[in-house]
């Protein structure tokens, strides 16, 4: 097997490495760049009243996850791998506005666990969003890259980090077929 060492990036943020078509967990670091939710976490009730007066409620949990195999190249390499999507809050990736985006600042969760066949190969992801149209797509979707020979069918389900650092119940799983 080729060895392929490369960064996976995700919304412009690095979140684990592809090393011989195995991903290796990277854990993501706390993203500061979104004080309103730090209001979210302290409050009674899950709902808070952040500094800018827009009312938020607690992180939401993923659900109804779909994915489907793909390919993409990088140079000379083809690399398999799976594009998963799911459900969070009013974001089903629709193309007009989510009833609770609220300008990017929708309680999403940025911190999502991978498990692929069961947790043999599990990926820590950071995602991370713009605040204009259209960018609710990105908070809700992850491309797992397989490498360059993925078995001919695997499993995916994904669970997500809430407020308080407890992890979500798990999604439904989905099985994928990605090779010969």
């Amino acid at each position: 097997m080729k060895l392929l060492r490369r960064r996976v990036l995700v919304a412009g943020a690095a979140t684990g490495l592809v090393i011989g078509g195995a991903v290796a967990a990277a854990q993501a670091g706390a993203h500061a760049g979104h004080g309103v939710r730090s209001a979210v976490a302290a409050a009674a009730g899950g709902q808070s009243v952040p500094q800018d007066g827009r009312r938020v409620t607690a992180l939401v949990s993923p659900r109804d996850l779909v994915g489907t195999a793909g390919v993409r190249t990088d140079g000379a390499w083809r690399l398999h791998g799976i594009q998963l999507g799911w459900t969070v809050g009013d974001n089903y990736g629709q193309e007009s506005t989510p009833g609770d985006w609220s300008d990017g600042r929708a309680a999403y969760p940025k911190v999502y666990e991978v498990w692929i066949n069961g947790g043999q190969l599990k990926q820590t992801v950071y995602l991370d969003w713009c605040q204009w149209w259209g960018c609710w797509k990105a908070a809700r979707q992850h491309w797992v890259n397989l490498g360059d020979a993925p078995a001919a069918q695997n499993t995916v389900k994904i669970r997500a980090k809430l407020d308080g650092g407890q992890w979500s119940q798990f999604t439904n799983e989905v099985v994928v077929t990605t090779g010969p």
